[in-house]
């Protein structure tokens, strides 16, 4: 579980979720400081593949990244093997960079430090 928040609206509060095969289980968000929230369920977007998300497994317990915008607080960065970028709160969900594929042609791969 990650938690982010926004200097853009103390207010919004987001919170990304795996479940124990560390597979996506949503991303919540909370616009009133935390007394109510909004649920979204997405494609494993997560996964062991940034490419073709898998149901299957992820990386939500290893490598789970996610941020808030300091400046917009409808701008989220998710990351896994993938980073997968909002500017609706986390409605919808773009590819911006691919760590690892084994679908792609030619495979994606990276490298850690």
């Amino acid at each position: 579980m990650e938690v982010a928040t926004t200097p853009a609206n103390p207010d919004f509060v987001y919170v990304v979720s795996s479940n124990s095969s560390a597979v996506l289980q949503g991303v919540y968000r909370l616009t009133d400081g935390g007394t109510t929230y909004a649920y979204g369920k997405y494609s494993n977007i997560i996964g062991n593949d940034c490419v073709t998300p898998s149901s299957a497994s992820g990386q939500g317990w290893y490598d789970l990244a996610f941020e808030a915008s300091p400046t917009n607080q409808n701008e989220l960065v998710l990351g896994a093997l993938g980073a997968w970028h909002s500017i609706d709160g986390g409605a919808t969900w773009a590819l911006i960079g691919c760590g690892y594929s084994f679908t792609a042609n030619p495979p994606y791969a990276y490298r850690s430090s």
